[in-house]
């Protein structure tokens, strides 16, 4: 569950379910969704790396973006990591409007996905 401003948002784990990477990395993922299915994400993590925890697919339906909701998600998921020592990371294309945005919420650069993207790491200071 998480507030923003007087919204509760309940999520759901949608499905669970264990996919096989590039080479052998093997990952799990949940995906979660509100009820009404306006917000959406999907966190999974490596099995040969579970210090890291990977957020993918946050989504805030149009109607309810510029309210905080997906930076209230990120804070709610990086207390989460913190508090099992665990690091978040994502992916994204690395000249998108997001890469700035994940930035100025304390992302950074972290290593290079592939020709247009790149791996983020909170960094907590």
């Amino acid at each position: 569950m998480i507030k923003k401003n007087d919204i509760t948002f309940q999520f759901n784990v949608l499905c669970q379910r264990t996919k096989w990477g590039e080479g052998d990395s093997v990952y799990t993922e949940l995906v979660y969704i509100t009820t009404d299915e306006l917000v959406s994400f999907i966190i999974y993590y490596y099995h040969n790396d579970l210090d890291k925890v990977v957020i993918r697919n946050l989504y805030v339906d149009e109607n309810n973006r510029e309210k905080g909701i997906a930076s209230s998600i990120i804070k709610s998921i990086q207390q989460y990591c913190k508090k099992n020592n665990k690091d978040l990371c994502l992916w994204c294309h690395k000249d998108s409007w997001l890469y700035d945005w994940y930035k100025r919420i304390g992302f950074q650069y972290y290593n290079i996905k592939d020709e247009n993207t790149v791996w983020m790491i909170f960094n907590d200071l």
